[in-house]
C-alpha cells in the first residue's frame, strides 16, 4: 500500500508501507517520464564552472546534494530549457542561445528520458542561496548521473 505524503502540480512524495524495501520516493506528476536539464556554465581561466543546485532529493537520501537544474517537460524541450533559465536564474534566454547536448535515459531500467541543454553565461553573479558554482571534479564526484552526463557531453562538444 502506498500513501502520498506531498503532492503539487510538479511532483509527489510517496511512501510505501513500512514493510516495503522501497521506502520513500519521488514521482514527477505531469511529465510522463520526460524531463529537461539545463546546464549553465562559465569559462574561468581556461576551465569551465557549472551551475548546480544544492537541494534535498527525496528519492536519493535525506540530506541536500549537488544536483542539476531540471524540470519536467511541459512544452517543447527548448521552451522548457528557457523556462528553467527564467525560473532558476531570472534570465530571459532565447532558444538560439542553448547548446543542444542530446537526449538520454535515466537508466537502462527506466523509460524516463532527459533532454540536455547547456547555456554559456558571461558573469558569475547569478548565484542564489540554493545555486552554486561547481568544478568538473565536484560534479563528477557527486551523485547526480544526469548532471555528470551533461557536463561530459559539454566538455566533448567544446573540444
Amino acid at each position: 500500500m502506498t500513501k502520498i505524503k506531498y503532492s503539487d502540480d510538479t511532483f509527489a512524495v510517496i511512501n510505501y508501507e513500512e514493510t516495503s524495501p522501497y521506502g520513500k520516493f519521488t514521482r514527477y506528476m505531469p511529465s510522463e517520464g520526460k524531463f529537461v536539464l539545463l546546464l549553465p556554465f562559465l569559462r574561468i581561466k581556461n576551465k569551465n564552472m557549472y551551475l548546480g543546485k544544492k537541494q534535498r532529493i527525496y528519492a536519493w537520501d535525506s540530506h541536500a546534494d549537488n544536483s542539476s537544474l531540471t524540470m519536467p517537460l511541459k512544452y517543447h524541450p527548448e521552451v522548457t530549457a528557457c523556462h528553467i533559465a527564467k525560473a532558476e536564474l531570472g534570465l530571459n534566454v532565447k532558444e538560439s542561445e542553448l547548446i543542444h547536448l542530446g537526449m538520454t535515459f535515466a537508466s537502462k531500467y527506466s523509460g524516463d528520458s532527459h533532454y540536455l541543454f547547456a547555456l554559456r553565461l558571461e558573469k558569475k553573479d547569478v548565484i542564489s542561496d540554493e545555486l552554486l558554482w561547481l568544478s568538473y571534479d565536484e560534479v563528477v564526484e557527486g551523485v547526480d548521473p544526469l548532471f555528470m552526463m551533461a557536463v561530459n557531453r559539454l566538455e566533448m562538444a567544446l573540444r
